[in-house]
């Protein structure tokens, strides 16, 4: 998707022009009674363009893999029990990231140790 902000004539009579933006993904307009002059198309399209280059391009096209990787997401789940099919893509990624951070922790042979003995000592028990 483009990031193109642009000015436009409307052909509607109570507002003539409206601002053409990206907005997460989907083209959105903005209708406005002057083009010109404080509160006009203009301003709020500069002002627009401002917020977008200061954001950079967030809505990047997604690659190939990236598409293979969510349709995958989708046979996966379409295999579930229809009750486990309300697991989103983010709960995914959430669940992935958490694992990863966990798994990359450092711990000291002390911590693990300790550990073990709570756990033994508490099975004793």
């Amino acid at each position: 998707m483009s990031n193109k902000v642009s000015v436009l004539e409307s052909g509607k009579k109570n507002y003539p022009w409206y601002v053409s933006y990206p907005d997460g993904g989907i083209r959105k307009k903005k209708y406005f009674k002057k083009k010109e002059r404080k509160g006009g198309a203009d301003e709020w399209a500069a002002k627009t363009r401002k917020e977008l280059a200061k954001k950079g391009n967030e809505q990047a096209s997604i690659t190939p893999t990236e598409l293979r990787a969510v349709h995958m997401f989708r046979e996966a789940l379409r295999k579930l029990p229809e009750h486990a099919q309300t697991i989103t893509l983010v709960d995914a990624v959430e669940t992935f990231n958490k694992g990863l951070e966990s798994r990359h922790q450092s711990i000291t042979c002390q911590d693990v140790a300790d550990k073990l003995l709570a756990k033994l000592q508490k099975k004793l028990k």
